[in-house]
């Protein structure tokens, strides 16, 4: 009784206007920091009700603990629940009180996308988009095929979040291939590097993936940090370590064909922007700057994941990704 007379306290409290409803779960407690620093950014920019639930499997008893920020100026403060053992599979009755009726729910499952869990077959019922992350140790071959098994099977509106984290770099690639001289740097292309900030290289998989859907290029396996394209070319990628950038981002893109054709984007430290570098086998073009979205915080990052319109490039990425990674 004193569970539901704690959830039924928080329930009905004077609420102010709201936009959405916001639901963090994982069942990793090493995660939580990340959550709440997520949801800091969230609720700096838009009014929301914020739950974040930890799932503790591991517990010795069950139980449920129920906790409430301060309010945090105009936004809602998040509500903090803890589900342990037997309890977890009680989420729906917990959560359901909790959240603002007739408001839309975003769902953020940081967990296996295959869980077989009551949780997640909850959130995809009630939440009209659900986001998910690979996590840098975590089998990216079966991340890929499992999000293109919910892409199929779920009806919601799904967000890959390290998809969205390289909009920016697509956008740029889309805009400056703008002509058939151009576009023979990468259709004829003979040398390919992509390097990113040390963590994870599947934010720079991705890329790659993606542009060879669109090219329709032949690949063969990928070894280590390789993959060999239409038997003429193999992708390098490059682990760096640069101060200020955040784990995994791109930092640079190269393709040269061999006529002289050469693109070089490079992101300029601390900074929304890319140094672009053109050339053809007749001439050179001045150096220039594009504006690179931040898409690891801000406004534009929270945009991508919450509203952008799905992209229909996204499963052809994934299946393509999934058949070249070894494991």
């Amino acid at each position: 009784m004193g569970e539901r007379a704690e959830v039924k306290d928080i329930t009905y409290r004077a609420q102010r206007s709201c936009l959405f409803n916001f639901i963090a779960y994982t069942e990793d407690k090493s995660k939580l920091s990340r959550i709440n620093s997520f949801t800091d950014i969230l609720l700096s920019y838009f009014p929301a009700k914020v739950m974040i639930l930890f799932g503790d499997r591991e517990a010795k008893g069950d139980g449920i603990d129920v906790s409430e920020e301060p309010e945090m100026g105009d936004a809602y403060s998040r509500v903090h629940v803890e589900l342990r053992g037997k309890r977890i599979d009680e989420v729906e009755l917990l959560a359901l009180p909790l959240l603002v009726p007739d408001y839309p729910v975003y769902t953020l499952w940081l967990g296996n996308p295959s869980s077989s869990s009551k949780a997640l077959g909850f959130f995809k019922q009630i939440s009209e988009r659900l986001l998910f992350d690979a996590e840098p140790n975590q089998d990216l071959k079966l991340f890929c095929q499992k999000m293109h098994q919910i892409l199929d099977e779920c009806k919601r509106e799904i967000v890959d979040i390290n998809w969205a984290k390289i909009f920016g770099w697509r956008s740029i690639l889309m805009e400056l291939i703008d002509s058939e001289p151009r576009l023979a740097i990468l259709t004829d292309c003979q040398k390919l590097q992509i390097s990113y900030q040390k963590g994870s290289m599947t934010q720079s998989l991705y890329l790659f993936a993606w542009l060879a859907s669109r090219l329709n290029w032949s690949l063969e396996p990928l070894e280590g940090d390789s993959i060999k394209v239409n038997n003429s070319f193999t992708l390098q990628l490059q682990e760096e370590d640069k101060e200020g950038s955040f784990p995994g981002e791109i930092l640079s893109f190269s393709a040269a064909n061999s006529n002289g054709g050469m693109v070089e984007l490079t992101k300029k430290p601390k900074t929304s922007q890319v140094m672009v570098h053109l050339a053809s086998h007749d001439a050179c073009d001045l150096p220039f700057t594009l504006y690179l979205p931040d898409v690891n915080r801000g406004s534009h990052y929270l945009a991508q994941l919450l509203w952008a319109e799905v992209d229909s490039h996204y499963p052809p990425m994934l299946n393509l990704l999934s058949k070249i990674i070894v494991k």
